[in-house]
């Protein structure tokens, strides 16, 4: 076996091997840190646009329940349900109310996200 500059008979040399090891092996490490916060960012981002959703349809049920009351003409009266979340609370479907239906559509699209993370092949 002969000496080169490249290492014996032209692979790298051990040490050489060793550091393109650690360096692809830190690489392999910072995409999958970067695909994890992505997940996270968007599993944090989903519950925040829920969250919205429902806080402006709570707002939206309330302003339109304030104007049925002031229609009828009791304006100083405001109705038992004033918080809007009767409508959300009625059956709607098969006995669940509104509010059922949107927590198990939300566990829903939170599962499926969870179950594509982590049967994706890296």
């Amino acid at each position: 076996m002969t000496r080169d500059s490249e290492g014996y008979e032209g692979r790298p040399r051990p040490a050489e091997r060793i550091f393109r090891r650690s360096r692809a092996a830190e690489h392999r490490r910072r995409v999958s840190q970067n695909k994890e916060s992505k997940f996270m960012r968007f599993v944090f981002s989903l519950m925040s646009f829920g969250t919205l959703i429902i806080f402006v349809a709570i707002y939206l049920m309330n302003s339109a329940m304030k104007a049925h009351a002031a229609e009828q003409g009791s304006e100083g009266v405001v109705p038992v349900d004033a918080t809007g979340d009767g409508v959300l609370i009625q059956p709607l479907i098969a006995g669940y109310s509104a509010l059922d239906l949107m927590g198990l559509a939300f566990v829903i699209v939170a599962g499926y996200a969870v179950w594509r993370k982590f049967n994706k092949k890296d």
